[in-house]
């Protein structure tokens, strides 16, 4: 086994560091989308309304958060994204499992649903409207193979490039505060690319990265954390967004703190595979709506340190209600999907790239 830290795999299987990362990044999706989204938005620092407690409070915790996203694109980029049939198919097959029923469901049991041909259609192809993560995504794997080849191709000068995109999209963004649709603080496609290519070409640096100590890097993490609470104090108006330098940087650290363990757990491993589909269904009426229900009653009822311990308990319970869900999916619904994939991929395969 190779003693570095980009080693994928461990004796009996999967690095499961990796995929206890993959773990972390979806529970922290969790907790900022209760820390704030939830309730409108995170509390304004300067808000004398809300008490010093809440606003510290939830301050931090969203910057500690703020590299959720990120985390799944870096991973991403760290072992690269393959554009094959099968992982097409087999991400339409999640999509279409798990939003369609709850797309009828909520048709039932919220006042509020209308049915739309529009959204049935966008939600059949994979392309559902209330996600940007999942449109960007599915582009950025579509496009994969052109950045790979570059990658492979220009090894060296692979990372200046990607460094130039970063310092392109904090230039316009940040100095100019030209908020334009492609940057739009992090959430577009232009910045999964740049999370891409950053993560793709990292890759190839391993033997400087794996010199730095895990300390290090979890230091890196909280002082990153640190900074963009003291930033919030500050004018500066893209302080929670994805494409915030400090975030990007905030986003490695813990991933290569987490990647300098190597360790293997079935569990681990088993938990993880299903952390997309927490990324989906909690998104999803009407489990959404039981989401922001609870969260608004805690808040307004409970004080805010039992809020935390009452909320922190519940999206556990949110968490493994999805991966329950997920399982019984993949057990009863998945087998059927494989065989008609791996009828279609015999003739469709040659379509796609493999660039193993």
């Amino acid at each position: 086994m190779k003693n570095d830290i980009i080693t994928a795999k461990v004796r009996g299987g999967r690095n499961s560091s990796v995929e206890l990362f993959r773990i972390v990044a979806m529970l922290f999706v969790l907790i900022c989308h209760f820390n704030g989204w939830f309730l409108g938005g995170i509390s304004d620092i300067h808000d004398s309304t809300v008490s010093l407690e809440q606003r510290i409070g939830q301050t931090f915790i969203q910057s500690c958060g703020l590299v959720c996203v990120n985390c799944f694109i870096i991973i991403s980029g760290w072992f690269g994204l393959k554009f094959t049939f099968m992982r097409v198919w087999r991400m339409w097959a999640i999509l279409v499992c798990l939003i369609i029923p709850f797309d009828i469901l909520s048709l039932f049991v919220c006042s509020n649903a209308t049915f739309k041909i529009t959204t049935f259609i966008r939600d059949f192809c994979a392309f559902p409207a209330f996600s940007y993560y999942i449109q960007d995504y599915m582009l950025l794997m579509f496009f994969s193979p052109l950045f790979n080849l570059f990658i492979n191709k220009y090894r060296e000068k692979a990372l200046g490039y990607a460094l130039m995109l970063w310092m392109i999209e904090f230039g316009l963004e940040s100095i100019f505060n030209c908020d334009t649709v492609f940057i739009n603080n992090g959430y577009s496609l232009f910045h999964f690319i740049l999370m891409y290519l950053l993560s793709r070409s990292l890759y190839f640096h391993q033997d400087k990265l794996k010199m730095i100590g895990k300390k290090k890097w979890i230091a890196l993490y909280m002082s990153c954390a640190l900074l963009i609470s003291f930033l919030s104090l500050t004018p500066y108006e893209h302080t929670w967004g994805y494409s915030n330098p400090i975030a990007i940087i905030e986003s490695f650290a813990l991933f290569f703190f987490f990647l300098s363990f190597h360790f293997h757990s079935r569990k681990v491993n088993w938990i993880a595979s299903s952390t997309f589909a927490v990324f989906i269904l909690h998104c999803q009426s009407p489990i959404i709506n039981v989401c922001r229900k609870v969260d608004n009653y805690v808040m307004d009822t409970y004080s805010y340190g039992q809020y935390l311990l009452i909320i922190g308990f519940f999206i556990i319970i949110v968490f493994f209600f999805c991966i329950s869900i997920d399982k019984l999916r993949i057990y009863f619904v998945n087998p059927y999907f494989e065989k008609i994939g791996s009828c279609l991929n015999s003739k469709l395969s040659k379509y796609f790239i493999y660039d193993n």
